[in-house]
């Protein structure tokens, strides 16, 4: 596997990943969770076990997506993430000079965001690639967004009030995958001093 994320060195951060057009894992290797971008919706179980845990992300769209995972608190369900996602396009709004596209919510983010904890995920991926990334994920809840930017409006917002954007919600249960750690072939490092290092050469694959 090749490590291409940053983060920190914790479990719920540790990841590795690999994008490819043919080479993925097998499909009877523990861990294993499918997830398709079909416009502008994310297809995914609604829960899985806990442990490593490779996002396998078919990207079935005709836009390049993204998956990004983040733990939430427990209480959250999407409604909730509706009203960060109405802040979040408040601020592209005001930045881009337009009106926003819901004064009600404004330009506060709701007091449990700050207790949001990012895991990584599968990063741009352009249409019909998929892409694999494994991370480690302890029991809870967890949502996957893609917020790309199409015309200044985020993937992840959706004007309906009824309807989410390019979001899910997903509940990682207390038992154990059994899936192992990955072992990387290359190690990346990103730092303020040295900018991104690799220990090895990278390899097509």
């Amino acid at each position: 596997m090749v490590i291409s994320a940053c983060g920190s060195s914790s479990d719920q951060t540790n990841q590795s990943g690999i994008a490819s057009e043919v080479q993925e894992s097998p499909p009877n290797m523990p861990g294993i969770v499918e997830v398709k971008a079909v416009g502008l919706t994310l297809e995914a179980k609604n829960q899985i076990s806990s442990g490593w845990t490779t996002f396998r992300f078919k990207n079935a769209s005709e836009m390049i997506h993204f998956t990004f995972l983040y733990r939430v608190p427990d209480s959250v369900d999407l409604a909730e993430h509706k009203k960060v996602a109405a802040v979040f396009q408040n601020f592209m709004d005001n930045f881009n000079g337009r009106s926003l596209s819901e004064p009600a919510a404004g330009m506060e983010l709701p007091a449990w965001f700050s207790g949001t904890v990012p895991t990584g995920g599968p990063g741009l991926v352009s249409a019909g690639i998929t892409s694999e990334t494994t991370v480690f994920l302890t029991p809870g809840t967890y949502i996957m967004e893609c917020y790309v930017k199409t015309d200044g409006i985020f993937h992840s917002y959706n004007s309906s009030p009824t309807q989410p954007g390019m979001v899910h919600l997903f509940k990682v249960t207390d038992e154990d995958n059994q899936a192992t750690e990955p072992v990387p072939s290359l190690t990346l490092t990103v730092s303020s001093a040295n900018g991104i290092t690799m220990d090895n050469e990278m390899s097509a694959g």
